[in-house]
Parts: structure tokens; C-alpha cells; sequence
């Protein structure tokens, strides 16, 4: 996998969980649901046999780097 692709996980789990946290306002339930999503994404990856399971890790540690940054962005600007 390329580092565009690492950007756009990052990228999307930051976004996906800055919504469900503004719109729900419970950053539990905003984590859940968003590393979920990833989780399930790499799942489906691994079944199509598009990744390997090295590529699937770094894109959770993506996913992960994007949540960290929405629970963040949230405590600074909302919370």
C-alpha cells in the first residue's frame, strides 16, 4: 500500500468520527463505531485477498491516528 492510501484511512476515521461525535456528542460511542467501520473495511479486504495482513495492521494504526486526532480536535474545540 502506498502513503496516499494510509492518508485517506487517517483521513476518513478522523472525519466519520468527528461527525458521529458532533452529532451524538459521546466520544465512546464516536470510537466504537468508527474503529468498528475500519475493522470491518480491513475484514472485507482480507476476504477479497486485496491486502495483506501487514497492509491491513498499518491501515488500523491509520484508522487509529485519524480517531486520535478527532477525539482532539473535539476536547479542544467542543469539549
Amino acid at each position: 500500500m502506498t502513503y496516499k492510501d494510509k492518508v485517506k484511512h487517517g483521513a476518513a476515521s478522523f472525519i466519520i468520527f468527528t461527525v458521529v461525535a458532533i452529532i451524538t456528542k459521546n466520544l465512546v460511542f464516536s470510537f466504537i463505531a468508527t474503529y468498528s467501520l475500519g475493522i470491518i473495511k480491513e475484514i472485507y479486504d482480507q476476504i477479497r485477498q486485496k491486502n495483506t495482513p501487514i497492509q491491513s495492521f498499518q491501515d488500523i494504526v491509520s484508522d487509529m491516528v485519524g480517531i486520535v486526532l478527532g477525539i482532539f480536535l473535539y476536547s479542544m474545540v467542543i469539549g
